[in-house]
């Protein structure tokens, strides 16, 4: 929405994110999330604290950590936010001590069982960013793999079709090239009049169910009310 509003009037910014979910581990996550973040962590904390160019690993990831302790406490001042933050910096850790190595070892089968593992470690991230009372946290995991099935939708039910829907677009979009290709042609900004037509009728489109989707639910918070 920003980059778009912003071509109106003549602003060109910077793409915030590339394709996050798609990414096979969580540093190639946090490239392309929150992109202009991150390149500001890095150029004003991670670089001046040495980097990766230290004496030490240990000084490595004690540099890893404290930038995402503070990208957590950037999003708010609460213990979520830094609980959040630190969640990845482990995980980077982690990854560079062995988790990318050994899906380098397992050679094509890695590929997919690093998004997997990706997707899964980001998922349970969200839980921590989104529930202030860490007492409740806990609870929220409980419940994520209770694997209480007398609880689940009816299969028939708006809910369950509009997350089947979801998942299913998102599964394409993730791992067929056309969409890939689809999302470099809208970002190029290098198109002729037909394909400049086309846009515009996918984009109409997509605007009419986006509002029909708001208007029809009552609660639609802003999701960065708080920050």
């Amino acid at each position: 929405m920003a980059i778009g509003l912003g071509r109106m009037i003549g602003f060109k910014f910077p793409e915030n994110f590339d394709n996050p979910y798609t990414s096979r581990s969580i540093t190639e996550f946090w490239r392309r999330w929150h992109i202009t973040l991150g390149a500001f962590m890095r150029e004003y904390l991670y670089i001046p604290l040495g980097g990766s160019k230290v004496d030490s690993k240990s000084r490595i990831y004690f540099n890893l950590c404290f930038v995402f302790l503070m990208s957590g406490l950037w999003h708010g001042a609460s213990w979520n936010f830094v609980l959040w933050g630190a969640f990845y910096g482990v995980f980077l850790i982690l990854e560079k001590l062995f988790i990318l190595k050994l899906f380098k070892k397992m050679g094509v089968a890695g590929s997919f069982v690093s998004l997997i593992y990706c997707f899964f470690v980001v998922m349970m991230g969200w839980v921590l960013f989104f529930i202030e009372d860490l007492g409740s946290v806990g609870i929220f995991y409980n419940k994520l793999f209770a694997f209480d099935f007398t609880v689940v939708n009816s299969p028939f039910s708006n809910e369950f079709f509009f997350i089947l829907c979801m998942a299913i677009s998102f599964s394409f979009c993730t791992l067929l090239k056309p969409f890939q290709k689809m999302h470099d042609f809208v970002f190029s900004g290098e198109y002729n009049s037909r394909q400049l037509i086309i846009m515009f009728i996918i984009t109409i489109c997509l605007f009419i169910f986006s509002v029909s989707s708001i208007s029809a639910t009552d609660f639609n918070p802003f999701i960065y009310f708080r920050f």
